[in-house]
């Protein structure tokens, strides 16, 4: 687990993962390292976020759900996303 890796929990036989990061070390290094590039994540994200998966697609077969509160970022995985709708 890296160091930036506060909590991580899986959970039903590896299906679903809950993790907190902290990414104010990850940014702060990068900032550092390449100061003019603008692509570079070195700015605090606020927000939610997913990966798209929508309910009743076989094809997607993972959720993702992101929590950004600043340099802190929450994530929830359930790789298992959709299982009655695939053959």
């Amino acid at each position: 687990m890296s160091k930036h890796v506060l909590f991580e929990k899986w959970f039903s036989g590896d299906k679903y993962v809950i993790n907190i990061i902290n990414f104010k070390g990850v940014r702060t290094r990068n900032k550092k390292e390449y100061p003019n590039d603008p692509d570079v994540n070195t700015k605090r994200r606020w927000g939610i976020r997913t990966n798209g998966a929508k309910k009743g697609r076989p094809e997607d077969t993972c959720l993702d759900v992101q929590i950004d509160l600043g340099h802190l970022h929450l994530n929830f995985v359930n790789f298992d996303y959709n299982k009655k709708y695939r053959k």
